[in-house]
């Protein structure tokens, strides 16, 4: 809106420029932050990438959101302006797809995959421009594996047992989704314990466990678990190495464990170990009187019961 001037104004100030030269100022010609990066904020936790970058007339305003799985797939919006139909876009020098220009400011389309994880560059690129790179725009994560099945040794020292007789029992607790995750045992599942001289665990022999009780998975009380025991009979002393193995009806494969579970696969260090020793022949190994002294007898007849207390381990335990 003008503001007009009062009468007589103008008068004096042409006489005033008549009589001296007056000023020039230099009217603004735009917007000068041309080739200037112009930050407005910084990535933030909303999984918006909100640091301008510019470059000519094209400039990323907001990436969103910034992260995403190695799988690609992720459905991300670019804002900014200088967008035209033609425009393509790389993350970490791999192209982008379903690439959509909805207008002058907006970019939809879906992250490519790639090899790691990681911050990548994002890179717009329109006809006649010249290149935007926004410099770790994009965060890469592991992609997420749904487990469905899972088991682990329970951590336990070494196993003993003696030549031709059953070892000290080895547990093993696994997790089938659908099948374990409720309380009792669950259907349809084999389990084994597994032996052998070597860390081919895959050829170890192994004979039937059974189960034993629920265990709590991830949450107290939910008893997602189940827990297997087993006991294995070796013909030769010596020291062993024990896996354990299961599937349920309709699995095409075992799943292998260790001590230290089956999401890393099975290590030779994390094998169980069994030390199986020659049998022991039985021995007595503690007997004593009992307290009957001095005990009466007759000439000829049979004297009272005199008694003794006798030990010999694995024999006299027990009825």
């Amino acid at each position: 809106m003008k503001t007009l001037a009062r009468p007589g104004v103008w008068t004096v100030l042409a006489l005033t420029c008549a009589l001296s030269a007056c000023p020039q100022t230099d009217e603004p010609s735009g917007n000068n932050t041309t080739g200037t990066n112009n930050t407005t904020g910084t990535n933030n936790t909303t999984g918006t990438n909100n640091t301008n970058t510019s470059q000519g007339g094209v400039m990323i305003a907001a990436i969103a959101p910034n992260k995403g799985s190695v799988t690609g797939g992720t459905a991300v919006t670019i804002s900014g302006s200088g967008f035209a139909s033609g425009t393509t876009v790389t993350f970490g020098g791999e192209a982008a797809v379903e690439v959509e220009v909805k207008s002058a400011t907006q970019i939809t389309l879906k992250t490519p995959a790639v090899d790691m994880a990681g911050a990548v560059d994002v890179v717009v690129s329109v006809p006649g421009q010249a290149a935007v790179t926004r410099a770790g725009g994009f965060t890469y994560e592991a992609a997420q594996v749904e487990v469905t099945r899972s088991c682990y040794l329970q951590a336990q020292g070494t196993l003993s047992g003696q030549v031709g007789e059953a070892s000290a029992p080895a547990y093993v607790v696994l997790y089938a989704k659908g099948v374990t995750d409720s309380a009792g045992q669950g259907a349809g599942i084999t389990a084994e314990l597994g032996w052998g001289s070597g860390v081919d665990y895959a050829s170890f022999t192994y004979s039937p466990m059974t189960f034993n009780v629920d265990k709590d998975g991830i949450n107290a009380g939910d008893m997602a678990n189940d827990e297997y025991a087993g006991s294995v009979t070796i013909a030769a002393a010596g020291t062993y190495a024990y896996a354990a193995r299961f599937r349920v009806d309709g699995d095409a494969e075992w799943t292998y464990c260790d001590r230290d579970g089956s999401d890393n696969g099975v290590g030779p260090d994390q094998l169980g170990a069994l030390e199986i020793t020659e049998a022991q022949a039985p021995s007595i190994s503690f007997c004593r009187l009992q307290a009957q002294s001095p005990a009466a007898a007759t000439t000829g007849e049979a004297s009272a019961a005199l008694h003794a207390i006798v030990f010999a381990q694995g024999i006299t335990q027990g009825e």
